[in-house]
């Protein structure tokens, strides 16, 4: 007589998912020091962005990068969820990273600047996106307009008048690089 082949059952895939996270923890305990795809977090973060948990996957994302300071990618992705998430430090983390990593990348210079002039902090605002306008930004007439609010906040209104007229001369139809050259004339600079 013969027997059916015994058959283990399959565990359900939560079940499944729980063993992966388990593993992983492991890993990144045995391991924290892993880099690349060797690292233990960064298939945690996917498994923490799974379960809709930002948060957790931002740690991981951290971890990571204490120990892989040039993955790029890893920055980016850390950058974009503390930005979905309006962390303001992770995100200037996450920036500085990129900087260190491609100094010559606008985009993180830009958002630094952002961020500096949510602060009212105009002098590093005003660093920042001097910075992005030497390195050639996307969007070059944004970043004049960006530049010349910062230096009018900061009462240099020459150069807010440089600034904007500079954006204007790109694109002559720009209504907030209008409305800000009005500002600056209306104020007598």
């Amino acid at each position: 007589i013969r027997r059916p082949p015994r058959s283990t059952p399959k565990p359900s895939s939560a079940a499944s998912d729980v063993y992966k996270r388990q593993a992983y923890e492991r890993a990144a305990e045995l391991a924290p020091m892993a880099t690349g795809a060797s690292s233990a977090h960064l298939p945690l973060a996917n498994i923490a962005l799974e379960q809709e948990d930002p948060d957790r996957a931002m740690r991981h994302l951290e971890s990571h990068l204490d120990h892989d300071h040039r993955d790029i990618e890893a920055v980016r992705r850390l950058a974009a969820l503390a930005e979905d998430a309006g962390d303001e430090a992770r995100m200037r983390r996450a920036y500085e990273l990129a900087i260190e990593i491609d100094p010559f990348d606008s985009i993180p210079h830009e958002a630094l600047g952002r961020l500096a002039v949510e602060r009212e902090d105009h002098a590093v605002a005003a660093l920042e996106f001097e910075v992005a306008l030497a390195l050639g930004p996307i969007d070059r007439v944004s970043a004049h307009v960006q530049l010349a609010e910062v230096y009018l906040a900061a009462g240099r209104g020459e150069d807010a008048k440089r600034e904007v007229m500079a954006a204007l001369e790109i694109a002559p139809t720009y209504e907030r690089a209008q409305d800000l050259l009005l500002d600056i004339v209306g104020a007598g600079l």
